[in-house]
């Protein structure tokens, strides 16, 4: 498995996606409704097993996406920290 940077809109395009699925699904309901169609026939094992995997793999993304931002924040925090130590020593300095 390889892992590939994902930018924002690249999540974005992929949540959008899903999202048109799901509208094509729901419009598919509503015209049952509207037609008065009990129900139609179709082979879900396909879909369900890849909305499982996907399920998972949203899950390990969140988990991932999680540890890299405490990471970042962590950087984040230890480079301000940096910062305000050499500040305090140059003011230090001037101080002598």
């Amino acid at each position: 498995m390889t892992l590939r940077p994902y930018e924002p809109h690249q999540l974005d395009y992929l949540s959008l996606r899903l999202v048109d699925l799901c509208g094509r699904l729901r419009r598919m309901a509503e015209r049952c409704r509207d037609e008065d169609l009990e129900s139609i026939p179709l082979n879900d094992k396909k879909a369900i097993e890849w909305l499982e995997n996907l399920e998972v793999w949203v899950q390990k993304a969140e988990g991932s996406f999680e540890r890299t931002l405490t990471r970042h924040r962590a950087a984040q925090v230890a480079e301000r920290m940096q910062r305000q130590r050499e500040k305090r020593e140059r003011e230090r300095e001037r101080t002598k």
